[in-house]
């Protein structure tokens, strides 16, 4: 009986313990810019489905680095764009285009193809 009791508790917590977010996405992108130098990094964007852009990057790549990868995504639809930040005085250049992409129970979709020259490729990787 007491074994059974033991069992029973162990299935209740796995089952009250939330899934782990798994997907990611990897962006690759180009950018030209006629004074290159003076780039510091870039800004990632991302907002779900229906939502604004935050005022605060999910990534910031150096300015030498072209790919990033965002881990830790649930299933649903995300969008992404990209800005240079300019050394001199922390600004932003405009911000690219956006990508998307679609995470449900380990399929993917891209709702929308990318029309920003700035964003090369967009990838998910569903776990």
């Amino acid at each position: 009986m007491k074994g059974n009791f033991i069992f029973l508790l162990a299935v209740l917590l796995l089952s009250a313990v939330p899934a782990m977010a798994a997907n990611r996405v990897q962006l690759e992108w180009d950018f030209s810019f006629d004074e290159e130098s003076s780039i510091s990094g870039f800004s990632i964007y991302m907002r779900t489905d229906g939502g604004e852009y935050p005022d605060d990057p999910v990534a910031t790549p150096a300015a030498d680095e072209r790919l990033a990868e965002i881990p830790g995504l649930d299933d649903g639809t995300y969008w992404f764009c990209i800005a240079a930040v300019i050394s001199v005085n922390g600004t932003e250049s405009s911000r690219s285009g956006e990508a998307g992409i679609t995470f449900d129970n380990g399929e993917i979709s891209y709702p929308f193809s990318v029309t920003s020259p700035t964003i090369l490729r967009i990838q998910g990787t569903p776990e």
